[in-house]
């Protein structure tokens, strides 16, 4: 190993040598990557930092572990967690070795291949699998997308809009003084992301982080006279207030740096913003690419590997330069907003909240988080003592049959196909 990482340092130049690094034949670039800015709670790599290397080296001695011990033993499964971090590299080896993996969560399962490496990546199969979905039930998916979303703009957060994640919403009717001034510039609202929160979720991005990603708009916005905003997410609960903090804190950073863009409240209201009439959104990846859509507002993506990548109603660069040139020339794409359409979006918002059954072990999301007390309360031992408290061997058996339904289709994702909930729609 000692050797081995004067050969893996000399390789390593840049922020996108590091996202590229292989170990033999298996990609852990984006997993070192991701758990840097995580550990470390750095909005991107510092190559000043000499926990870094110690960081490489230490991931090189866990791929040594798991591709031994895969030699050593016939392993029939691997069944994970989570695809970033290094809770990723046990997984990659195994798929490397081919042999069969899962990813699973009380929400989710995932079996994952070369081709869908990450948890959450069916967004590829979105329109296809709609396709094939009967006319007449297409037509109710879109109007139950409808109704969802009318509950997210009226503020509703959590689980009854399918943002788990997201208990307060970003579309509360608290209406505070106009912070948006009237003016005949265009008017940029920019949606950052949380920097040290799996940054590579999905992949690569169109920059090697979100940071990188936000001082590129920066530099930007000291060359073309937009009306520039910037608005975090309101402050959530849970896990949040440990992490959010450190992104407020850049972000009032970035715009120390950047005059020309205005820093919005954190629960400034969405809805306040397009009623005060913003031009375009920026994000990388994130829902906005959904909800502002929604409202015929265009959204200009920084990644091809976000999950409204196949469908029309947001503005997906194809690459770096052709990034730049939509941004500093956002006059051309005015028009942007007649192509959309919103059964694509109702399609979409089916597809990623509905269709992939975030209910296929627990059946009222909502009351569980509330009785457990909160979001990050699913991830510890409350959750078993909830699972206890509501089980029964009927529901032990209808799980079982569940899963059976889902591992003989062959299919990557479990579906309201195996838990018999598209015949009820």
């Amino acid at each position: 190993i000692e050797k081995k990482k004067l050969k893996l340092f000399n390789k390593i130049r840049n922020k996108n040598d590091i996202l590229n690094l292989y170990f033999d034949n298996v990609h852990v670039g984006d997993l070192i990557y991701d758990t840097y800015l995580k550990h470390f709670t750095k909005p991107t790599i510092d190559f000043n930092d000499k926990s870094l290397k110690k960081l490489i080296v230490d991931f090189y001695k866990l791929y040594k572990f798991w591709k031994k011990y895969f030699n050593k033993n016939k392993v029939k499964s691997v069944v994970g967690v989570h695809t970033a971090y290094s809770y990723g590299l046990i997984l990659r080896v195994a798929l490397n070795k081919k042999i069969p993996v899962f990813v699973t969560s009380n929400r989710f399962i995932y079996k994952l291949s070369n081709k869908m490496m990450y948890m959450h990546g069916n967004f590829r199969s979105y329109p296809k699998l709609f396709k094939k979905l009967d006319k007449k039930i297409q037509t109710k998916a879109r109007n139950i997308s409808k109704n969802r979303l009318k509950l997210r703009f009226a503020g509703v957060g959590g689980a009854k809009t399918d943002l788990i994640t997201s208990q307060v919403s970003s579309f509360n009717k608290k209406i505070r003084k106009k912070l948006i001034k009237d003016s005949n510039s265009i008017k940029v609202l920019i949606a950052p992301h949380d920097f040290f929160d799996a940054a590579h979720i999905w992949g690569k991005t169109l920059f090697p982080d979100l940071y990188e990603w936000l001082s590129f708009i920066g530099e930007i916005s000291n060359e073309i006279k937009y009306d520039w905003y910037i608005k975090n997410r309101p402050n959530h609960p849970g896990k949040f207030t440990v992490y959010q903090p450190h992104t407020n804190k850049v972000i009032k950073k970035f715009v120390k740096k950047y005059k020309n863009i205005k820093l919005l409240p954190n629960n400034y209201s969405h809805n306040q913003i397009i009623s005060e009439r913003v031009d375009f959104v920026l994000t990388s990846h994130g829902s906005v690419g959904l909800e502002y859509a929604n409202f015929k507002v265009p959204v200009v993506n920084a990644s091809l590997n976000n999950p409204h990548i196949n469908y029309k109603f947001n503005i997906n660069p194809k690459n770096l330069n052709e990034y730049k040139y939509i941004i500093r020339n956002l006059h051309k794409f005015k028009k942007f907003n007649k192509k959309i359409k919103f059964d694509d979006l109702y399609e979409y918002y089916f597809m990623r909240h509905i269709y992939f059954d975030k209910t296929w072990l627990i059946s009222d999301l909502d009351k569980m988080i509330k009785e457990l007390g909160g979001y990050d309360y699913q991830f510890s031992e409350k959750f078993y003592d909830y699972w206890m408290k509501n089980f029964s061997e009927q529901k032990h058996l209808n799980t079982f049959k569940v899963i059976d339904n889902f591992f003989n289709s062959k299919e990557d994702s479990i579906s309201i196909r195996h838990t018999g909930k598209l015949k009820k729609l």
